[in-house]
């Protein structure tokens, strides 16, 4: 295993952008492996509708490629939308798109750790649990969280790959959540949401703490997140139990 001075530097970005896709489902995909990935989930989150822009276009000419995905998008009743990073291709497509009217969006840092560096234990005074589904307090924070957040529930329910949901209770309440995907050698973490009125008490510090321990018993050597790269306070968060900065993607709107 790698030591924890050593930072993210030995991990590929490449390889990294791929197993955070892989880490967060949608219901359907279309597409081949080493080229551009459609995925719909019917407008629940991003991720889950947009073009996973990694890869080769479908098509020789990428204008072509751009404008089939626009008419695929159209059928599916989304907006069109690409996640654009260093990985994709052709290396001009943020201009393409930006010359055909897309809109910059939602800047992503992906970050990554290895285990050794995160703490093993964080204190925390609450109940604790950890489970494989999404009980009903979980869906309940889930659902409260964003605008399609009972979507995003039926998301977590689908993952197949091995997975553990946390939870903190306080005050007989469920407080703080998160999610923990092992996809290969890593655990991609999504899903951490605490309540307005318990933040700042370190609750996702223990949230953390218990998806590390149970990474270990996978035998996972680390661990990577998406956080909006606006986000200042959660970055510094995940910055101080070991996360740094891989690389950076963001989505292109039409």
């Amino acid at each position: 295993m790698a030591p924890a001075s050593m930072g993210v530097a030995p991990f590929d970005p490449a390889r990294l952008e791929r197993l955070a896709f892989a880490s967060w489902p949608s219901l359907e995909t279309e597409g081949a492996p080493g080229g551009w990935i459609r995925r719909y989930s019917k407008g629940w989150t991003e991720r889950g509708n947009s073009v996973f822009a990694v890869g080769r276009p479908p098509e020789p000419d990428p204008e072509a490629a751009i404008s089939a995905v626009e008419a695929w998008s159209r059928r599916r009743g989304i907006p069109p939308r690409f996640h654009v990073s260093p990985q994709s291709e052709p290396a001009d497509l943020d201009d393409r798109l930006a010359a055909r009217g897309y809109a910059s969006h939602h800047a992503t840092t992906v970050m990554a750790a290895y285990l050794d560096g995160i703490p093993a234990t964080m204190r925390v005074g609450e109940s604790l649990s950890l489970t494989d589904r999404p009980g009903p307090d979980w869906a309940a924070l889930m659902a409260e969280s964003a605008e399609d957040g009972a979507g995003r529930v039926s998301l977590v329910a689908a993952i197949a790959a091995p997975k553990a949901l946390v939870g903190v209770k306080r005050e007989g309440k469920i407080a703080a959540i998160g999610l923990g995907v092992l996809v290969e050698d890593m655990v991609g973490l999504s899903a951490m949401r605490t309540r307005p009125e318990y933040r700042r008490q370190g609750l996702c510090q223990a949230c953390l703490a218990a998806l590390a321990a149970w990474a270990r018993t996978k035998n996972a050597i680390g661990m990577l997140l998406q956080v909006e790269t606006d986000n200042a306070p959660a970055r510094a968060l995940y910055a101080r139990v070991g996360f740094q900065d891989a690389f950076e993607y963001h989505y292109r709107v039409l």
